[in-house]
């Protein structure tokens, strides 16, 4: 219920935080001619929007490649959200027909090892996003931001996905601005540090001991998966990096243990 009550009480006042941002604006520039500083944030403006209406009358040649691009798009996502729902109902039949191309001892293995790929992906992202969002939620709750818990629960939601929570950090910090200044400062300050100590002194290691995989190979394994897939990729990329990482590992095991079961039978003795 206080979850809920927040959510519509942000919604209501989210008019308000913008009419606030717009007079914090403006009292920036009285403050400035009062001292003789020439910062004129009206004048800023109008140049920016100047600009902005130059560049866009220079990139009109250019719809019809934005179109285009924005029509791959839609397609990719279309097709991710349709293959979500392909593997969700007839999953077991792909895997099924993927791991036949292995031999049937490796087969075994594997299937075990793919499935615990994913549930210790999700279970390190989750452990994360509930560590994300307790601390973020704390230090709200003693700077007294409005609507601390439900920004904090945002964040720690966001967590999930990666690269979720800085975008979600500075979109908090934006509208706490809009209402006061000084602290949606303070709380973006905050908000990066905590960020900060959790994605490089938490994460590597929890991702790394729950997946197996250096910090490295897990940063290049989120490039390659969003490049690949877009947002689909994002998602599935550590832990599909990590059933690879495994699956060379059996393949390593299994050869060495080949190579041992054959120097043993090259030294043993022919039989009379």
């Amino acid at each position: 219920p206080i979850l809920l009550n927040q959510i519509t009480e942000l919604a209501t006042r989210l008019p308000t935080w913008i009419v606030s941002g717009t007079e914090q604006i403006e009292a920036f520039n009285k403050w400035a001619e009062n001292r003789n500083i020439r910062i004129n944030v009206s004048g800023l403006t109008t140049q920016l929007n100047d600009r902005l209406s130059t560049q866009l009358q220079s990139l009109t040649g250019e719809i019809l490649k934005f179109g285009l691009g924005a029509a791959d798009s839609l397609v990719n996502f279309l097709l991710t959200i349709v293959l979500t729902f392909y593997l969700l109902l007839h999953g077991d039949r792909v895997w099924e027909g993927l791991f036949k191309w292995f031999p049937s001892n490796l087969s075994v293995q594997l299937r075990p090892l793919l499935a615990r790929s994913f549930h210790n992906y999700f279970v390190g992202q989750a452990t994360l996003a509930g560590l994300m969002g307790l601390s973020i939620t704390i230090a709200f709750l003693i700077l007294r931001v409005p609507f601390g818990l439900l920004f904090g629960l945002g964040v720690g939601v966001m967590t999930m996905i990666p690269f979720g929570a800085p975008f979600s950090i500075c979109v908090v910090s934006l509208l706490i601005t809009l209402n006061n200044f000084w602290l949606g400062v303070t709380v973006l300050a905050v908000a990066t540090v905590i960020d900060q100590v959790i994605e490089s002194g938490v994460a590597p290691r929890l991702l790394g001991g729950f997946i197996g995989l250096n910090p490295v190979w897990i940063l290049v394994s989120l490039l390659v998966g969003v490049k690949v897939a877009g947002v689909a990729g994002l998602l599935v990329a550590v832990p599909m990096a990590g059933f690879i990482k495994n699956t060379v590992d059996i393949l390593e095991i299994s050869r060495n243990e080949s190579r041992e079961i054959e120097a043993v039978s090259s030294i043993e003795p022919p039989e009379q």
